[in-house]
């Protein structure tokens, strides 16, 4: 590890040294050295905008996000990753970076305010009671601004990717009772699509959430046909 950050502080500031201490970052997270990923994420950030390279300073960012939710066990976490999502659609000209940071933001909002069961409103505190009714309507707000960014789109993997993100976090996140009329819309909408762009693996997770979904509501025959068609799927994607 040493051999490699004495390698990059002997390399001169560039966009080029920003992005490689990005990857070099994410490679140290992905072993379990968060506070090491910071800081070299950091350094990575610092140098970006010092030369000016807006869309690296982004991607930067997006990594700090990432590191930043993975590890959000407190309220701290959440806001700081809240934040980089935040300054990426800030920072960012790249319309697919843009959205991807603000479905990104919308997941770690809706993970942080999980939207309590309409019984248990009557136990929470005042300001608990405040702090959720702020929470939904910002989630409803950037749920708004998500689907309209998506509707905007032209036909393909990023829409088709988008599409797929908002339904599970609606399906992850949602208060006890997900609204699945809309889950199960985008869904389909993503299935129509990936089948177009001849995405098994999209296509797969999208018929194979579905058949989750109809599980659920014990639409039996249904749910068997949809999960095989996923699995099918699948390993068509697998030997190809």
């Amino acid at each position: 590890m040493q051999a490699v950050e004495i390698a990059f502080d002997n390399a001169p500031d560039s966009p080029l040294k920003a992005a490689g201490l990005r990857t070099w970052a994410d490679t140290v997270a992905l072993v379990g050295d968060s506070k090491e990923a910071q800081k070299v994420l950091q350094h990575s950030l610092t140098i970006a905008q010092s030369v000016r390279a807006t869309e690296e300073a982004a991607q930067t960012l997006m990594s700090l996000g990432h590191l930043a939710g993975s590890r959000a066990d407190n309220q701290t976490d959440f806001l700081d990753a809240l934040n980089f999502y935040k300054q990426v659609q800030q920072t960012t000209k790249n319309s697919d970076l843009q959205i991807q940071a603000q479905l990104n933001y919308f997941r770690t909002l809706s993970k942080y305010n999980l939207r309590p069961r309409a019984s248990e409103i009557s136990k929470l505190s005042t300001a608990r009671v405040t702090t959720v009714a702020n929470t939904i309507e910002a989630l409803d707000q950037v749920q708004k601004e998500i689907e309209m960014r998506l509707k905007e789109l032209p036909p393909g993997r990023l829409r088709v990717n988008g599409l797929l993100n908002l339904s599970q976090t609606l399906l992850d996140y949602s208060q006890a009772t997900p609204p699945k009329d809309k889950i199960v819309a985008l869904l389909l909408e993503a299935n129509r699509e990936a089948e177009q762009l001849k995405d098994d693996r999209a296509q797969s997770y999208a018929i194979g959430t579905l058949g989750h979904l109809y599980e659920q509501d014990q639409r039996w025959a249904e749910a068997e046909s949809l999960t095989n068609q996923a699995i099918v799927l699948a390993l068509r994607q697998d030997s190809r």
